[in-house]
């Protein structure tokens, strides 16, 4: 860092507006905020983009000058018009935020598809995750697939930290695993987004349980980013966690938030989010007591979910009713089997070979028919 620092100031010294802008980077990197501004300035007085960047990042992080995330925005925004691809990945990102610019989603998509189409890694990373739930724009999983493909393609560095994680979880090193996953999630990854919550959640207030509340804390906001950016399982783990806070102000609205993730979880396909929404129904926590509507859900649900958490009496009942709802078919097969033997063999009167057989169609007959078209096992 030093020869770098070293070889910026003697390009600075002779006027060059990116040596003036490297050097105000590396001082900003370095924690030297105060340092880092004249360069900078100096950078962006003579139209250098990584000057203007750099402003941005320093009045967004407050290094050197009062944080100011309308100031933030605006220096960003002077890099993006310059072409700095970075900048406009992060006007994307202060978008999602609300942060120095109106919030919107759809703004931030708009950021991130032009520098996704200049092949930033993250922004297509994003864009693609957007495209594949619908989010901000409309959906389309063979746009999705593009970008994904391309930002896996070019941002390696990504799998690597996600790999590293997994690799200290399945070790039961849950801090080694939580540090990867939070850079990872610094970067922006879902994935590991999703993951750093879950060890927040399940695995940190085991290994401290006076911190329990703070995890607890943490979990849901990594659990909510993720969610964001398309996690359905970070949806469901999120409602979870907010049925939890049944104390007697939050518990109403709680469940009503919890609801409303796991029926936006459920039209994005999840089995798992409409069986919960469904057990909601049964047991009238946040909706009106319904069994008709609890089963058709929790059936299409498959009756079952990953993150339930069931015990004693009603863990068997749940239990028993799967086993039924999953061998429904080899029962039906086995009932007519059994009719079968029981009847010898035997043909049904009428249907003897020497019987007359006329068919006799009535103009009823199309419109009972139709009583089965929409008929679901």
């Amino acid at each position: 860092t030093a020869a770098a620092a070293h070889w910026f100031a003697a390009a600075a010294a002779k006027g060059d507006p990116m040596g003036h802008a490297n050097l105000g980077l590396v001082r900003l990197r370095a924690g030297d905020g105060a340092g880092a501004l004249p360069p900078l300035r100096r950078a962006a007085k003579r139209s250098d983009p990584s000057g203007w960047a750099g402003l941005g990042y320093a009045y967004y992080y407050g290094l050197g000058v009062r944080q100011d995330y309308a100031l933030a925005a605006k220096a960003l925004s002077a890099a993006a018009r310059l072409g700095h691809l970075d900048a406009i990945f992060n006007l994307g990102v202060l978008a999602l935020r609300g942060e120095g610019m109106e919030q919107s989603l759809h703004k931030a998509e708009r950021f991130w598809r032009v520098a996704a189409d200049f092949s930033h890694p993250m922004a297509q990373y994003y864009i693609g995750r957007m495209k594949a739930r619908g989010l901000g724009t409309r959906r389309d999983c063979e746009t999705a697939l593009f970008f994904l493909q391309h930002a896996a393609a070019a941002w390696p560095a990504g799998n690597g930290l996600l790999e590293t994680g997994l690799a200290a979880h399945e070790a039961d090193r849950p801090q080694r695993a939580l540090v990867h996953y939070l850079l990872g999630a610094h970067a922006g990854l879902e994935p590991a987004l999703h993951n750093a919550g879950f060890l927040y959640a399940e695995a940190m207030p085991r290994r401290q349980p006076q911190l329990a509340a703070s995890y607890r804390g943490a979990a849901s906001e990594y659990f909510r980013r993720a969610a964001v950016l398309g996690s359905v399982d970070a949806s469901i783990r999120l409602a979870l966690l907010l049925s939890e806070d049944l104390t007697a102000e939050h518990s109403a609205s709680s469940w009503r938030l919890a609801n409303e993730l796991y029926a936006e979880a459920a039209r994005h396909g999840s089995a798992d989010a409409t069986w919960h929404l469904g057990y909601n129904y049964l047991k009238g926590r946040g909706l009106p007591k319904d069994w008709g509507r609890a089963w058709a859900l929790m059936r299409d649900g498959g009756m079952h979910s990953r993150f339930a958490e069931l015990r004693g009496p009603e863990k068997l009942l749940f239990s028993l009713l799967r086993a039924v709802y999953e061998a429904r078919v080899f029962i039906v097969f086995a009932a007519l089997g059994s009719f079968v033997l029981a009847t010898g063999g035997k043909r049904a009167p009428g249907f003897g070979a020497g019987a007359a057989a006329t068919a006799v169609w009535h103009e009823d007959d199309d419109a009972a028919a139709d009583d089965f078209d929409e008929f679901d096992d």
